[in-house]
């Protein structure tokens, strides 16, 4: 079934940031992209990225660590809300302070490969939740920060909200390995997987 189902099968406007996270996916089944948005965790350098793992690149920026951390943080629990969407928990809402679970998570105290590791683990364990869905649960819908998301469209905007930081730890961070950078200190950010400050 996930295999056939793609960005055609989201109905309605997505607000931003969810069309902008959408949008960062290729034109892929849904399928696919959970499996290609594995490898490209698989392929990240992790050598730099233990190098860097808390520096910021500007004063207030999340670090490499706080970046991985809450890429798995959001994913859980957009997880958690879509269980109570598909079991037809009435009045689910899905929604969690960004800023306060990166301040609060202590990514400095973990080790690169450990966060990375349970980053994948949990990646895989929302594909084989998606592999496990009917046809009618995919086009089930709830509500995310006061917006209508159908469950098609919050699994591309799971993988999109990884890309959109993934980028950034590319074409901010990797350029830093072997240079000068911000030292690490308390982050600054906005709210869930709206946030864009790092």
């Amino acid at each position: 079934m996930l295999s056939t189902i793609d960005k055609n099968n989201i109905q309605g406007i997505l607000p931003y940031p969810f069309k902008q996270y959408v949008d960062m996916v290729i034109d892929e089944p849904l399928d696919r992209a959970f499996t290609n948005s594995i490898l490209d965790l698989w392929l990240l350098e992790l050598d730099k990225i233990v190098t860097l793992k808390d520096t910021r690149y500007e004063a207030g920026k999340w670090t490499p660590g706080e970046i991985l951390q809450h890429i798995g943080d959001t994913e859980r629990i957009l997880c958690a809300g879509l269980l109570r969407v598909l079991r037809g928990e009435p009045g689910c809402n899905i929604v969690f302070d960004a800023k306060e679970m990166v301040l609060g998570g202590g990514a400095s105290e973990k080790r690169v490969d450990k966060m990375l590791e349970d980053l994948i683990n949990v990646r895989k364990a929302t594909h084989s939740l998606y592999r496990t869905l009917s046809e009618k649960e995919l086009q089930k819908e709830g509500i995310c920060w006061i917006h209508p998301v159908s469950v098609v469209a919050l699994g591309y905007i799971i993988i999109g909200h990884q890309e959109h930081h993934l980028r950034i730890i590319r074409e901010k961070y990797y350029p830093l390995a072997g240079k000068k950078a911000v030292v690490a200190g308390p982050g600054s950010a906005g709210m869930g997987v709206a946030n864009t400050a790092s």
